[in-house]
């Protein structure tokens, strides 16, 4: 009965190079949609650890760039040496706690501390300002300056003031 039922129902057919190519090619599919299933979510994780990796080193380096400008600065007052002085603490700190904490920091952490680097290099900028035309270095522009008062001019004003109310009354 076996016989007949293999006989009347199944392709009578010669092993040959076709019949390989067909079987080849099925196992390579049965293969490949194992790969997608299994390997390729890990290798898409390992790309992404490679990323953040890429943006870890990317991110101290340009922190040691921005800290490097300090080398040939000069602060001409004290309240310039002071500027200076806070801008570079600032990136000494955030270096060394990127350091430090290399391995725990993601992708927005280190974007949000790639903005503030960029915000204090800019800083940095205005100090090293240079002339297009000629090259030669620009005064620097600093945030803090001194401020003096006159307290001639507005004891007078107040005077003035005083002398007015009192007319009122």
């Amino acid at each position: 009965m076996r016989r007949e039922i293999k006989e009347r129902y199944s392709c009578k057919r010669k092993r040959d190079y076709v019949t390989a190519l067909a079987i080849f090619l099925f196992v390579m599919m049965i293969a490949f949609q194992i790969y997608l299933i299994v390997l390729l979510p890990v290798q898409i994780k390992n790309a992404e650890t490679l990323e953040i990796n890429v943006a870890r080193e990317t991110f101290l380096t340009q922190m040691d760039v921005s800290r490097g400008y300090f080398r040939y600065l000069k602060a001409d007052a004290p309240l310039a040496k002071g500027e200076m002085d806070l801008v570079r603490g600032a990136l000494d700190r955030m270096a060394q706690f990127a350091r430090e904490h290399r391995d725990d920091l993601d992708l927005n952490q280190l974007n949000e501390m790639e903005k503030m680097r960029r915000m204090l290099h800019s800083v940095i900028s205005r100090w090293c300002k240079r002339d297009p035309e000629t090259g030669a270095m620009l005064p620097p522009q600093y945030y803090i300056r001194s401020e003096t008062i006159e307290p001639q001019k507005y004891v007078r004003m107040l005077e003035q003031r005083i002398r007015s109310q009192e007319e009122i009354r």
